[in-house]
């Protein structure tokens, strides 16, 4: 009889501790959200990376070519830039998370944590996302789009594409025969 009792209290923990971790994470409505601001990443013409604690990065395409734009431009990564101009414009919000900034701090799009990414496009336009932590799901990023109150957990993990140094987003060097290093993206 202890020993089913013992069991009983056990599965109720387990089964309490898993609908507070679910619900907890959501902390809101599951979804009504529009469409995340988004532009067809052959359109983009160029990209800011705001990281907390480093200069922003800024990267520009030039005759189909990304640069990065520092005293002299240099070669991009085309895969890492492709990468990244893809899970922008194809990421599709799960649900919202919060509604206005109370939140910010926890997700990590207060001032000190969030990550900025700026795209402008072959017309002019504009868009840009506050970029917070990644889900407990480990699947999903806190996101939310410059100019809503919304925040909402979105289907790409971007974090970490974001957070890359400027030479990691640099294209791979090789020597040729004389010795000098060019770049190949």
């Amino acid at each position: 009889m202890k020993g089913r009792l013992t069991i009983a209290i056990f599965a109720l923990v387990v089964l309490g501790g898993a609908i507070w971790l679910s619900s907890n994470e959501r902390n809101a409505q599951v979804l009504d959200v529009a469409p995340l601001p988004s532009l067809p990443p052959t359109e983009v013409r160029a990209v800011e990376i705001d990281v907390p604690g480093r200069k922003p990065l800024h990267f520009r395409r030039n005759k189909g070519h990304w640069q990065l734009v520092e005293r002299a431009s240099r070669a991009v990564d085309a895969q890492a830039m492709g990468a990244l101009l893809r899970d922008l414009g194809t990421m599709r919000p799960l649900r919202t998370v919060a509604m206005g900034a109370q939140y910010d701090e926890r997700l990590g799009l207060d001032k000190a944590h969030r990550l900025l990414v700026r795209l402008e496009g072959a017309q002019g336009q504009r868009i840009a996302f506050a970029i917070g932590k990644q889900g407990r799901d480990l699947a999903s990023t806190f996101l939310r789009p410059v100019g809503w109150h919304k925040v909402v957990a979105v289907d790409k993990v971007l974090r970490w594409q974001l957070q890359r140094t400027p030479d990691a987003w640099l294209a791979p060097q090789t020597e040729d025969k004389k010795g000098d290093k060019t770049s190949h993206d």
